[in-house]
């Protein structure tokens, strides 16, 4: 299969709420802004889209307009020390907290207005041997 480009939707009870989080916390920039949904793109990285469906949208089938669970969002960044303490100024509840991981992760997270989980994680080394021995295809 060819992909042109990929975009994960969020269906969401408050397009404006939830789209807003991305812009105000992770600088993302909206490239189209509806009622019932908005499309956004990451400022420094134009190829990283997230779009926001209202969940009750005629569109959307009955049968997925569940709220979100199970759901993180990921972003890799530089410093998530600096992330974190400035997410926190902010106010922002953390719901996971910061922490390093044997995999060579630290990371931490905040949940979005929707209940989505976003992860800020930076990679700071090699994972642990123990790590590597219960998990040996990490070493791939």
């Amino acid at each position: 299969m060819q992909l042109d480009h990929f975009v994960p939707y969020l269906l969401v009870d408050d397009v404006a709420a939830a789209s807003q989080f991305y812009v105000d916390y992770l600088d993302f920039q909206p490239t189209l802004a509806l009622d019932w949904f908005v499309s956004l793109e990451h400022r420094d990285r134009p190829e990283f889209k997230l779009d926001f469906l209202q969940r009750d949208h005629e569109s959307v089938p009955e049968a997925i307009r569940l709220r979100p669970a199970g759901v993180v969002l990921a972003f890799v960044v530089p410093d998530v020390d600096r992330e974190h303490a400035r997410l926190q100024a902010a106010s922002l509840e953390i719901a996971l907290p910061l922490r390093d991981e044997p995999g060579g992760q630290r990371r931490f997270g905040v949940l979005d207005p929707a209940g989505v989980m976003v992860e800020l994680l930076q990679i700071t080394g090699a994972p642990t041997p123990e790590f590597l021995a219960q998990n040996p295809r990490a070493a791939t």
